[in-house]
C-alpha cells in the first residue's frame, strides 16, 4: 500500500507538469480506483472528458465508476448525453445499452431512464 501511495504521489506530480497526458491521467485514475478513492477517480475522468470530449472510452470508464459507487443522477445524465451522440460506434452503443439495462434491473425506482 505504501508503494501504491508513493506511485500516486509521483504520478500526481507528473500530471501537474503534463495535465493533458491522457495515458498518465488514466493510469492515475486507475490507481485511485484500486485504492478506493473514487472521488479522485471521478474528478480525473471528468476533467479528461472536458479535455477530450470526443473520447467515448473515457466516458464509458467514468460511467462504470459512477455505477460502481451508485451515483444514479450523474450516471443518468452521462447516459443521456452519450445517447445524443451521432458518432457512437455500434459496440459503444451496445455497451451503453447494457449498462443502462443493468441499472434499470438493479434499482428500478432510482434508475428510471
Amino acid at each position: 500500500i505504501r508503494r501504491q501511495r508513493q506511485m500516486c504521489i509521483r504520478d500526481s506530480m507528473q500530471i501537474l507538469q503534463k495535465p493533458r497526458d491522457l495515458d498518465l491521467n488514466l493510469k492515475y485514475a486507475q490507481q485511485q480506483g484500486k485504492m478506493g478513492n473514487f472521488k479522485q477517480t471521478i474528478s480525473t475522468l471528468e476533467r479528461l472528458t472536458m479535455l477530450y470530449p470526443d473520447n467515448i472510452e473515457i466516458k464509458l470508464y467514468l460511467l462504470s465508476v459512477l455505477v460502481q459507487i451508485d451515483s444514479p443522477d450523474k450516471a443518468k445524465s452521462l447516459i443521456e448525453e452519450m445517447k445524443l451522440r451521432t458518432d457512437l460506434q455500434s459496440e459503444d452503443l451496445e455497451t451503453l445499452q447494457e449498462i443502462e439495462q443493468d441499472l434499470k434491473d438493479k434499482e428500478p425506482g432510482l434508475w428510471n431512464i
